[in-house]
């Protein structure tokens, strides 16, 4: 993931970002961001490729960026392509960070399999849902008043 951006620039942007998908992936119920463990094993399992834990906690702390195989891996398992840690334009950076604070959400709703068949939505058509949610979510809370 060569650049030529500052080294200390580099740094901050990937585990930035790399540090955001930690935390909108977790498994629901899970507090914490995904553990350095968790990325490792999961890594591992979905493309083969091996990385420490201690090198995946040296990304966490921003002291170093993966390389373009490891970055490979990690955005595979991460389900991001590899510029989503490199690309300079923010608002594709952005909408995708959107989208997987939308499907956190729905996930600590416990609405795991609807929200992995929404990963593919597109940001305006997350919106739209999200709209016509809070729309149903809204007449229940009214219906619900009326009842009382």
């Amino acid at each position: 993931m060569a650049s030529d951006k500052p080294a200390s620039e580099q740094l901050q942007r990937f585990a930035a970002r790399f540090n955001h998908l930690r935390t909108a992936l977790a498994p629901a119920g899970q507090r914490r961001p995904l553990s350095a463990r968790q990325v490792s094993e999961g890594v591992r399992e979905a493309t083969g490729v091996e990385i420490a834990e201690s090198t995946i906690a040296s990304y966490i702390r921003g002291e170093k960026v993966p390389g373009l195989d490891k970055a490979a891996a990690l955005a595979a398992f991460l389900g991001v392509s590899t510029s989503y840690f490199t690309d300079e334009d923010v608002s594709a950076v952005d909408a995708d960070l959107e989208r997987f604070g939308f499907l956190r959400q729905l996930k600590e709703a416990s609405v795991t399999t609807v929200a992995g068949r929404l990963g593919g939505l597109s940001t305006p058509d997350l919106h739209a849902l999200k709209g016509l949610i809070g729309v149903e979510l809204g007449r229940r809370d009214d219906s619900d008043r009326g009842a009382a």
